[in-house]
């Protein structure tokens, strides 16, 4: 491992890190178990349950009207198109939405990346509602999860919503826990739009009001 990749604690990198370094933090995290044992709103993956979003932090937007456009919106999830939204990319990118997989979030920070440890905790694949929830692993700042979902409504409009439910784990987390709540807010909001402009770009007509 080169100097500049070597993780810091609280899994910081000192630079870009390489293919190779993720793989072994991914591995790292891989034996790790999630840091909570219950969300707010019930136990682990509650958060995609149906009217668990509206409980806990959220953005929803309509994104259309058409099966074209769920379509895209299911789509864009599995390239992680959200992510986008805040520069981060995910390792590895051709990871499904399957329960269990883990997957390492990396964000640039300056002369840092933020390596953040998730692992899938619930799935949902019906007809009209597709999503996932992800949960914190041991090594993150905080507790919780975020959730992802996309529903065909019985007007045939497409909502997209994204809900976070986590907690400060860690000291410096709880030190700066009014920013770091701000930041995660922030994010959502930038998620969605991300989806948004991913559903838009596939081509399944413009988008609805919300």
């Amino acid at each position: 491992m080169r100097v500049a990749d070597r993780p810091l604690p609280g899994w910081i990198v000192v630079g870009r890190p390489s293919e190779r370094t993720l793989d072994q933090m991914l591995q790292q995290a891989e034996e790790r178990s999630l840091n909570y044992k219950r969300t707010s709103v019930g136990p682990v993956g509650a958060t995609l349950s149906p009217g668990a979003a509206t409980r806990v932090h959220h953005e929803s937007r309509i994104v259309g009207r058409s099966p074209a456009s769920f379509d895209a919106a299911v789509a864009s999830l599995g390239r992680w198109a959200c992510h986008a939204g805040i520069s981060a990319r995910i390792h590895r990118p051709d990871t499904s939405i399957e329960d269990g997989r883990t997957l390492l979030v990396v964000l640039p920070a300056g002369p840092v990346s933020i390596v953040v440890p998730n692992r899938i905790v619930a799935t949902v694949d019906e007809p009209d509602r597709f999503g996932f929830a992800y949960g914190s692993l041991d090594g993150h700042h905080e507790r919780g999860e975020e959730s992802f979902l996309v529903e065909r409504l019985a007007d045939d409009r497409v909502r997209c919503t994204i809900a976070v439910d986590a907690h400060p784990a860690t000291f410096v987390a709880r030190a700066v826990g009014p920013a770091i709540t701000a930041l995660s807010h922030v994010a959502l909001r930038r998620y969605l739009r991300a989806w948004e402009a991913a559903i838009r770009n596939s081509g399944p007509g413009p988008t609805a009001e919300p």
